[in-house]
């Protein structure tokens, strides 16, 4: 079996592109620290991060297929890129799940909390008119 951690990572997404599956393999445990690095700051409420790293690395697939190193950038921030891409409507399904969840967190004594502060801030606007001109 040829060890391929020595080759770059141009020389293994050619390899890869040219049908020699180790090579993609190599890339991919090469950039799988990245895929994790990029999924990290998100938490996808009612999923597992298993389903977001199964994103990050769909995306990485995607830049071993697409990747052209002739196009001005290295392989790296190709990678994280199209790593990014993959998992940001997830990423904004999340946060909406997320901010749902807490605003339901919110019990009724805080609710009316607010609602009084909301109400209060709005009356003393209205009477002092005239001084925020």
């Amino acid at each position: 079996m040829i060890d391929y951690s020595a080759h770059s990572d141009c020389e293994l997404q050619q390899l890869y592109l040219s049908g020699v599956e180790a090579a993609g393999s190599e890339l991919a445990l090469r950039y799988r620290k990245m895929v994790k690095a990029c999924i990290r700051p998100y938490f996808l409420v009612g999923g597992d991060s298993e389903d977001l790293l199964q994103e990050g690395m769909i995306g990485l697939l995607s830049a071993m297929r697409e990747y052209a190193p002739n196009a001005g950038s290295s392989f790296k921030t190709f990678a994280e890129l199209c790593v990014r891409h993959r998992i940001h409507p997830r990423e904004n399904a999340a946060k909406s799940i997320l901010k749902h969840h807490r605003a339901h967190e919110i019990d009724e004594e805080m609710r009316d909390i607010i609602r009084t502060c909301y109400d209060n801030s709005k009356k003393i606007l209205s009477e002092n008119k005239d001084l925020l001109k």
